[in-house]
């Protein structure tokens, strides 16, 4: 069986120091998370995604005015907003 991905944001969380909230552990995890890097300790925002559209839309209306950072959990890469709905990977961990 694959490492689920509360597992793997959990072991990516612990790694890079980023603060769980309690509101993660209220619904399945899902593919896409993003961490609020304006605040510090970071923190990882409680919600999670299926779809990039849906990680679009919550940067574009609910997230704009905090930096943020995206990550993908199933191959484990950073991606970067261009504000415009779409993507670009910047690195893999």
């Amino acid at each position: 069986m694959s490492e689920s991905y509360r597992a793997r944001i959990e072991a990516f969380c612990r790694q890079a120091d980023i603060v769980i909230p309690a509101g993660f552990y209220r619904h399945p995890p899902c593919r896409y998370a993003t961490v609020d890097i304006g605040q510090t300790p970071n923190k990882l925002i409680p919600r999670t995604w299926r779809l990039q559209e849906d990680v679009a839309y919550y940067l574009t209306h609910l997230g704009e005015a905090r930096p943020m950072k995206v990550l993908e959990f199933k191959e484990r890469v950073e991606l970067s907003f261009n504000g415009n709905k779409s993507f670009s990977r910047i690195g893999q961990w």
